[in-house]
């Protein structure tokens, strides 16, 4: 790892305890940035599920959000320093970057979404090489929880993908994906919720048997923590 990728590295300073067995297969191979950023990407979607309560705390993060942002043991946040790239690019990015990797740019898309007022955003990718495992966590920060809430019925939801009821995180939605690559089969799965002024996707990818259920719930629930502490009221 280079000294721009260490700097980055060190910057995530939050560092959570995930006690989680399991090893995945293909031992010692990197995931493709191509595959990553599938993995990671939305597919636009009607608003579901509809309806959805407001959270009941309404703050905004203190400092950089990179340093709320968690990463799990033997993860290495990765950065491939590409500036356009949010599949394999760690660091801070616009709404309208977002929209324009994931969406192609779509003005209709970007137009809908700049209605939760969003503020700012962080997005951190980590890859464990040994056990072909890799995850990625976006924080979008609103300017109140009613827009991180839009964001959550407006992103979430992917139709090829198989519905998870999250057991561990209150008020989130998950699901599952599965693919293949020329490395072999994956799966990847997304828990996704609001709290306070944020919008959290939490993604965990593994290639060859089951999702990594016990990781994302894991690293979803206390990354959900570490927000509501860094939480200060809002004007």
């Amino acid at each position: 790892m280079d000294r721009h990728v260490a700097r980055r590295a060190a910057a995530l300073t939050t560092v959570l305890a995930l006690g989680v067995s399991g090893a995945g297969c293909g031992a010692g191979s990197a995931a493709p940035e191509a595959q990553a950023e599938s993995d990671a990407s939305p597919s636009p979607s009607e608003p579901k599920p509809s309806n959805l309560p407001l959270p009941a705390q309404d703050g905004r993060v203190q400092g950089p959000l990179g340093d709320v942002v968690l990463v799990p043991p033997g993860f290495l946040p990765r950065d491939d320093d590409d500036p356009t790239d949010l599949g394999g690019d760690t660091g801070s990015f616009t709404l309208p970057r977002y929209v324009r990797n994931f969406y192609g740019g779509d003005k209709r898309v970007l137009k809908d979404f700049r209605m939760s007022r969003m503020r700012r955003g962080f997005h951190v990718y980590a890859e464990n090489r040994a056990e072909d495992r890799w995850i990625h966590v976006y924080l979008f920060e609103t300017r109140d929880n009613g827009g991180a809430t839009m964001l959550r019925s407006m992103m979430f939801g992917d139709d090829d993908a198989e519905s998870y009821t999250v057991r561990t995180v209150e008020d989130a939605v998950g699901q599952i994906r599965h693919g293949k690559s020329d490395n072999g089969p994956y799966t990847s799965m997304e828990i996704a919720y609001a709290v306070g002024n944020v919008y959290v996707r939490v993604i965990g990818a593994r290639r060859g048997g089951k999702p990594d259920t016990r990781l994302v719930e894991k690293l979803a629930r206390l990354q959900k923590k570490s927000l509501q502490a860094s939480f200060s009221p809002t004007a």
